[in-house]
């Protein structure tokens, strides 16, 4: 159960969801406990908490409150590191927050994000992705190649299976559509890479990206930089290195791009996938202007009937168009489904019928109140601000 609750539970949502409360919450203290006793001494900056608080054991969910991270620890390095390209200060940093030893890494000659990303894929344990750098800073956190096994697990459990219904062959190798880069550092180009390997079974001629290349995170953060520049009204103050804003072009090449390729993506959804089963996983606005722009054209898909779309993510500061779901439905011709997740978690929450998230087990939600972050209590109706382990 503590290493991955989706096998624990025969890969079945059904049973996963069918689970007791007090039994799901006696196994899921019992993790945290063994987690906390063995990470105490494994990640320093839980350490370094720890010891503060003058926690020494957990004896309930809510004594982890005080050792939970804000979002704002996996981007409190220095922001000049940064934007200097000090890759191997910013190493030595990275490695107080994981379990995996990073101390030999040599990032010194590395000069750029993705590099930095590649080595230390590479040489280490871990497969870190990026944040998107949409507030100007990009945080960097230390996921693993078990993490990802574990959340694409969970996605296809989660994506393929109706609760109250049997599982199913979860082996089976389906169509991926992903209408967006093919790869990349961020939580979900990352997830978009996993699933494409592990949804199709490796078979690539099953993986249709938008783009079949890779989405730069040091464009996406020099194109933050430049949008935090114009917002402050001075775009001759972008904090990046000369070598890095001598990529600004590349932002105008790939928004041409993007209105090129479109036009092949669309027929390929409708004509060379008509009759397959395949998962479409989008972000929201993404696969709006997707369908908005097939149903212009005049094109339906009309893809195997046991077909899935997913939808979530992407709509940070932006509105949700009232008629998403209605456009997405009549192109696809399939009612979509959302789920809800971030880069901080390895988990594939997904919305019910009745339009209501399912946290899925070894994920323990806490609601705090927003004034003092006090936990309130675990029954009941509550609203308040999200902690979770």
């Amino acid at each position: 159960f503590m290493n991955e609750p989706s096998r624990y539970f025969g890969m079945s949502l059904t049973a996963l969801h069918s689970i007791s409360r007090s039994e799901r919450e006696e196994l899921e203290f019992e993790c945290l406990r063994r987690r906390f006793e063995h990470h105490r001494e494994t990640v320093p900056m839980l350490g370094k908490l720890a010891t503060r608080q003058g926690i020494v054991e957990l004896n309930d969910v809510v004594d982890v409150v005080p050792l939970c991270f804000e979002h704002t620890a996996y981007k409190s390095y220095p922001s000049r590191l940064l934007q200097d390209g000090r890759f191997d200060q910013l190493t030595r940093w990275l490695n107080k927050l994981t379990p995996h030893d990073l101390s030999g890494v040599d990032a010194t000659n590395v000069d750029s994000i993705d590099g930095w990303m590649d080595l230390l894929t590479e040489e280490t344990a871990l497969d870190p992705i990026t944040s998107s750098g949409t507030t100007g800073t990009m945080s960097f956190l230390p996921h693993d190649s078990d993490d990802g096994d574990r959340v694409v697990r969970s996605a296809k459990m989660g994506f393929l299976q109706n609760f109250g219904a049997e599982p199913g062959n979860t082996d089976d190798k389906v169509h991926v559509v992903w209408p967006t880069y093919g790869r990349g550092h961020t939580g979900m180009l990352r997830f978009g890479r996993l699933i494409g390997e592990y949804f199709t079974q490796g078979d690539r001629s099953h993986f249709h990206p938008l783009y079949d290349s890779e989405g730069s995170a040091d464009i996406m953060y020099l194109a933050a930089q430049l949008r935090a520049a114009a917002a402050r009204g001075d775009e001759s103050k972008v904090t990046v290195s000369p070598a890095l804003l001598a990529r600004r072009e590349e932002i105008n090449q790939l928004q041409r791009a993007m209105t090129e390729q479109v036009g092949p993506f669309l027929e390929n959804l409708v004509y060379t996938l008509e009759g397959e089963r395949v998962v479409a996983v989008a972000m929201y606005l993404a696969v709006y202007d997707i369908a908005r722009n097939g149903l212009a054209k005049g094109l339906k898909c009309g893809w195997a009937s046991d077909s899935t779309i997913v939808l979530g993510g992407g709509a940070k500061g932006l509105v949700i168009p009232d008629d998403l779901e209605a456009v997405v439905e009549e192109f696809f011709g399939i009612v979509p489904r959302q789920s809800y997740g971030m880069s901080e978690q390895t988990h594939a929450n997904m919305m019910c019928e009745h339009r209501r998230y399912h946290f899925e087990p070894g994920l323990i939600p806490i609601v705090l109140d927003p004034d003092d972050s006090k936990p309130l209590p675990r029954k009941g109706v509550q609203i308040g601000r999200l902690a979770f382990f």
